[in-house]
């Protein structure tokens, strides 16, 4: 899915910098973390991190443009999930459901709350409310 990628922060209270260095081109991949590009303002300089992995499919805003939080500054190819959703992985264990909670949060930098079921599968699948198919 095509992602923009925006200026996520700005220095102190200000409302708008310039675009410093962009520190990557057009067919780079990009992974969570990385420092893709910076924001220059009277106050000092802001290192922007991507929250998102993917190629970088288009630059939309060169060094030097005055930019706003919110601003695109390149569109990805890549991965997410939009919007702060909750997540709760679930395994009949719980050691998969928190490989997974990890994964999500650690080394994939998802945006949205994750928290791990207290409980197990087998535990949860005996609860007769719950819609469990049993494949009859």
């Amino acid at each position: 899915m095509k992602l923009n990628v925006c200026v996520e922060k700005l220095s102190g209270h200000d409302t708008s910098g310039k675009l410093g260095k962009i520190n990557y081109k057009v067919g780079d991949h990009i992974e969570p973390g990385d420092v893709i590009f910076s924001i220059e303002s009277s106050k000092g300089s802001v290192k922007n991190k991507s929250s998102h992995s993917g190629e970088i499919l288009e630059i939309v805003a060169k060094t030097g443009d005055t930019v706003k939080k919110g601003d695109t500054v390149m569109i990805i190819e890549g991965e997410a999930i939009e919007g702060k959703e909750l997540i709760i992985p679930y395994c009949q264990s719980a050691v998969r459901s928190s490989h997974t909670t990890f994964v999500l949060t650690q080394l994939l930098g998802v945006d949205a709350e994750v928290k791990n079921y207290d409980g197990s599968w087998i535990e949860w699948s005996a609860i007769e409310e719950l819609p469990v198919e049993n494949g009859e």
